[in-house]
């Protein structure tokens, strides 16, 4: 399938006009920005990740000294819970290494996830400036199209979207998308599997026949909202990072 001409990358590539100009007015100044985008950073994840493990170590230790209790006629609630709560050792009197962990990895993960919090509010407006300079030198505003083919990380199925620069022409996307259509579940999932749901590839990756500036990207589940802050990592423009937008943000 041929395509009429070329379509060149680089600085700029947010100067044109876009289907959504009222956002792209918004994204345009400093404030806007950081209003409009949904900001996650590592140390966010690391800080989720954490917590879940602390609330699962207390869920799992509280049923535990429940259960416990229950089977014992010389232990009550009231007076032997918190004692029983802080048991490391197991049935044969030694200190149990998972025991241990489920009692007290927890309680150490409170100054872990302050730290972590800390650390992500210290330094959340830097990394927001970072990306609106990275989105006003080379960013755009990108719509992600279903192509209609699930792809495969870690046996988890998600859709594959295709997006595009703002220098490819609308009418390029169809014939794309069924370029896209062609190519085996395997090689598809390969190429998105780096960065899944908030990294976007060029789709010459899979296709050196498809024109430059044609994205794709795995995403874990069918998205609501497809349209996204995409802004280029490193110079070679073949990967981009996308990052969600606010829920009020000006989609028009």
């Amino acid at each position: 399938m041929s395509y009429p001409g070329g379509v060149s990358m680089g600085a700029g590539m947010g100067a044109s006009a876009s289907r959504y100009p009222q956002l792209e007015s918004v994204l345009g100044t400093e404030e806007g920005f950081r209003r409009s985008i949904r900001y996650t950073s590592g140390a966010d994840t690391a800080l989720l990740g954490v917590l879940l493990f602390a609330v699962f170590g207390v869920v799992y230790n509280v049923l535990s000294t429940l259960d416990t209790i229950d089977g014992s006629s010389r232990l009550t609630v009231r007076d032997d819970f918190w004692f029983m709560f802080f048991v490391v050792r197991g049935e044969s009197g030694n200190i149990s290494p998972i025991i241990w962990a489920m009692v007290w990895l927890p309680v150490i993960a409170v100054p872990v996830m302050l730290g972590l919090l800390i650390y992500s509010r210290a330094t959340r407006g830097g990394a927001i400036l970072k990306v609106y300079e990275q989105y006003r030198r080379a960013g755009f505003v990108a719509e992600l199209m279903a192509t209609g083919v699930s792809v495969n990380l870690n046996n988890s199925f998600g859709p594959l979207y295709a997006l595009a620069s703002p220098n490819v022409p609308p009418d390029w996307m169809p014939a794309a998308i069924q370029q896209l259509r062609g190519q085996s579940v395997d090689r598809l999932s390969g190429a998105v599997a780096t960065g899944f749901g908030k990294q976007a590839v060029q789709g010459k990756v899979v296709d050196p026949s498809l024109p430059e500036g044609i994205f794709i990207t795995g995403q874990a589940k069918n998205n609501k909202s497809t349209v996204r802050i995409a802004v280029p990592i490193g110079d070679d423009y073949t990967r981009l990072k996308l990052w969600p937008l606010q829920k009020d943000a000006p989609l028009a």
